[in-house]
């Protein structure tokens, strides 16, 4: 009852575009996540890693809600 929120932070929690912008963010690292669950597998196969490895560059490639450069920048360190 007597807690009070910085301003900015309420501000932030109302922000639509914070939202938006935090699902953005998760829907663009939910598939290494995916990524990194397959490898630690215990029968996990060389042939299966380099499949799920490409499924993960297309699915950056094919993302359109960031940026081009995030993309670039993540596809050049894939």
């Amino acid at each position: 009852d007597g807690i009070e929120i910085n301003n900015n932070i309420k501000a932030t929690i109302l922000d639509y575009k914070f939202w938006m912008d935090l699902k953005k963010l998760h829907d663009f690292l939910k598939p290494f996540i995916i990524f990194i669950y397959k490898l630690e597998n215990d029968k996990l196969y060389l042939s299966s890693a380099y499949k799920t490895l490409q499924n993960l560059k297309n699915t950056v490639t094919n993302n359109l809600e960031i940026s081009e450069e995030l993309r670039d920048d993540t596809l050049q360190v894939a």
